[in-house]
């Protein structure tokens, strides 16, 4: 049960922070002008604007690891190896699912079975993001779209 309630909120955690961290840093310049310009410009100006669906489409694990580093320790301090596990467990998942969404989203590989592309999850989930495509100041929630139905910040078509 213990580890159920990690898993919870590990999730909401991940999603929130997917939101937050989409919207504030990888859409707008939130650090000063030369401080990690490269998160704003790869994202919002290559892969947007410039249509470069070659470049920040992937989102590999270890920069989850570098940007939870300070939830990991904290875990590990407190002798709560279950919540690590859990965490983990999503941080690996939103790593992989973000990738793999988002490549075929944008027709970079097929690494999906032959069933899964014309599902309904997915067909909803890859319409989610180009969506976001057409209106980049909306639907930033990528794995958790439910976010910007709680932010107010859902595209409608």
């Amino acid at each position: 049960m213990i580890f159920i309630y990690w898993l919870v909120w590990s999730i909401v955690a991940m999603a929130t922070s997917e939101y937050l961290i989409h919207k504030y840093f990888m859409h707008k310049r939130f650090f000063p002008k030369g401080c990690l310009d490269w998160i704003f410009e790869e994202h919002h100006i290559e892969h947007h604007k410039n249509d470069r669906y070659d470049v920040n489409v992937d989102l590999p694990i270890y920069f989850h690891i570098i940007i939870a580093l300070p939830l990991f320790v904290t875990f590990i301090l407190l002798g709560e190896y279950i919540g690590l596990l859990a965490f983990g467990s999503v941080i690996i998942h939103h790593s992989l699912y973000w990738t793999k969404l988002h490549r075929a989203s944008h027709n970079l590989e097929n690494n999906w079975t032959k069933y899964i592309p014309s599902s309904f999850f997915y067909k909803s989930m890859r319409n989610h993001h180009l969506n976001h495509h057409r209106k980049p100041n909306r639907n930033y929630g990528v794995v958790y779209p439910y976010t910007d139905t709680i932010f107010n910040t859902k595209a409608h078509w």
